[in-house]
C-alpha cells in the first residue's frame, strides 16, 4: 500500500496513519490549497532517496506560484524538479 508523509519547505517529515487513500480535505489540508499531482520524472520508481525508496505518487499546490510559496528544496531532491510549499508523497519511506 505505501506509506503518505508530507515534506515541508522547511524539511520536516509529516508522517500520517492513513491506512487507506486520505480524503481530498486531507490532501489540501497538506499541502494548503488545491491539490496538483507533480509529474513524474525518470528516476520515479528507480532507486533510493533520502526519504523514499520507491515512490508512486506525489502532490503539491497548484496555485503555489500565485499564492507565492517558497521553494521546496527538500521535496525537490526526490522529485529532479523544483517545487513550491508543502508536498504530500504515497510511497515506501525509510524507516
Amino acid at each position: 500500500m505505501g506509506d503518505w508523509f508530507t515534506i515541508t519547505i522547511d524539511g520536516d517529515i509529516i508522517d500520517h496513519p492513513w491506512t487507506d487513500r486520505p480524503t481530498l480535505d486531507q490532501m489540501q489540508e497538506q499541502v494548503g490549497g488545491y491539490i496538483e499531482p507533480c509529474p513524474k520524472h525518470t528516476e520515479w520508481h528507480k532507486g533510493a532517496t533520502p526519504y523514499t525508496s520507491k515512490l508512486y505518487e506525489a502532490f503539491a499546490n497548484e496555485e503555489g506560484i500565485w499564492e507565492g510559496l517558497k521553494p521546496n528544496t527538500h521535496a525537490q531532491e526526490i522529485l529532479g524538479y523544483p517545487i513550491l510549499g508543502n508536498v504530500l508523497f504515497h510511497g515506501v519511506r525509510h524507516a
